[in-house]
């Protein structure tokens, strides 16, 4: 089960209950071991779920809580709800195995740009766009994760590239992100 909710019933609860029921029979099915198979790596916990809420439509959405665990807005669209489930299970997955290196490239490379469309901070930047670039091959079609502030089409063309070399995903980040800066830096 991927959504989940609090075991109360009535108002909101009922609200959350059935959308959480519609989209618990819509989501891709073995989104785990897809992940798992795409990225040659292990999901670290026994099973994933959103926490569906009711407030905050304009605020943060997709947080994470733990490693197996994210918080949603419940009435953002259906399909990108189920694209961005997939993402965040993907991030879940990744990150064990990025954690360090994000880290270390968090720390030694500096925001790169002042642009307001480009987040600018190049270790998540290239995190964000591994996870929508793996997610693309575990759902077998464009999803609706891409977020243009992450500068994903340039990244994406970087990690389509290394993908041919049949590079696990922790190398592809690594030199992605040297890839981008350097292209950046260069225009």
């Amino acid at each position: 089960m991927f959504f989940r909710l609090p075991h109360r019933v009535g108002g909101i609860f009922v609200i959350l209950l059935k959308k959480a029921q519609a989209l618990n029979r819509k989501i891709e099915r073995n989104l785990i071991s897809k992940w798992e198979q795409v990225t040659g790596y292990k999901f670290q916990r026994k099973e994933y779920c959103v926490n569906l809420f009711y407030a905050g439509a304009h605020g943060p959405s997709f947080n994470n809580l733990s490693l197996d665990k994210n918080t949603a807005f419940y009435n953002i669209d259906e399909g990108n709800m189920l694209d961005m489930i997939s993402h965040e299970l993907g991030i879940h997955v990744l990150r064990p195995h990025l954690g360090p290196l994000e880290l270390q490239f968090e720390r030694e490379i500096p925001r790169i740009t002042d642009n307001p469309r480009i987040y600018g901070h190049v270790s998540y930047m290239a995190s964000e766009s591994l996870a929508a670039f793996y997610n693309r091959k575990v759902l077998g079609r464009n999803a609706l994760d891409v977020a243009s502030s992450n500068d994903y089409q340039r990244f994406f063309a970087i990690y389509n590239r290394l993908y041919q070399d049949k590079l696990d995903p922790v190398k592809m980040y690594e030199l992605g992100v040297k890839e981008y800066i350097r292209e950046y830096t260069a225009l």
